[in-house]
């Protein structure tokens, strides 16, 4: 696999994981606004609401949404982290010209495994900030002596909510491919990584100095990306677009014997 090559295949690699994820919220997304458009939908005009009325609504908002279905439809982001880890095996078996693998040593698999079941609770996470915000939807328009909108409510509180959990859920995929690539390269000794992806004006610095080019395995571990997050799992950071790919290729400027 050429450098170009590289490049090109950490490209449509983010397309397919954004087209992946946005599936997969949207999934999520729907399911708990059925669930809570039937309720906000019974619920009377704010003038004839009881407080008990209220207080059911408002106390009980999680039972109406959490469930076994929920669970199994948030257990579902293992597919995307399924798919990443076979992508990455053939990725590196493409650089390294390889058409098997040895297994990683069970120490890395259960690191790989974790860092991916971790993702649930973020996913549980921001459902329960979503309902938080749905609530307080619900009590400034009781407040105001508004009628309640449920799609307004909804919609409000599902904005920046979900769209943080898009860009978190694509950094630690990201995240993912490359520890399964380091752990990887190290098992084999391959000595090398390629920085792959773009090179455009959005970079940050870090990446700036770094894309497209071949550096030592080992030197990847002493980066400090400045953002507070191992840079030989998030490169540069929150977001990153770029990808280590184990490689057997020397630097350009490193004498080969």
């Amino acid at each position: 696999m050429t450098k170009e090559e590289a490049d090109q295949l950490v490209a449509l690699n983010i397309r397919r994981t954004d087209r992946d994820i946005d599936s997969y919220i949207s999934s999520v997304v729907g399911y708990v606004d059925a669930r809570l458009l039937s309720e906000l939908r019974a619920l009377p005009n704010t003038d004839d609401m009881t407080r008990t009325e209220i207080i059911r609504f408002l106390g009980g908002i999680e039972s109406m949404v959490f469930s076994k279905e929920l669970d199994n439809l948030i257990f579902d982001i293992q597919e995307i982290f399924d798919l990443q880890y076979s992508l990455a095996q053939e990725t590196f078996k493409r650089s390294i010209k390889k058409s098997r693998l040895p297994p990683l040593n069970k120490r890395a698999i259960d690191a790989i495994r974790i860092f991916a079941f971790s993702k649930q609770k973020t996913v549980k996470e921001s459902v329960s900030r979503y309902l938080n915000d749905v609530r307080e939807g619900v009590v400034d328009n009781i407040l105001s002596s508004r009628s309640i909108s449920d799609s307004e409510i909804l919609a409000q509180a599902a904005g920046k909510t979900f769209t943080d959990l898009k860009v978190d859920l694509a950094t630690s995929i990201s995240a993912y491919s490359r520890l399964v690539q380091l752990s990887q390269a190290k098992k084999m000794k391959v000595p090398y990584v390629y920085y792959a992806g773009p090179k455009d004006e959005r970079n940050r610095p870090f990446c700036a100095a770094r894309a497209q080019k071949t550096f030592k395995v080992e030197e990847v571990y002493t980066w400090d990306n400045g953002q507070g997050l191992p840079a030989d799992m998030y490169c540069g950071g929150y977001g990153c677009r770029h990808e280590l790919i184990p490689t057997k290729e020397p630097p350009a400027d490193e004498p080969t014997v």
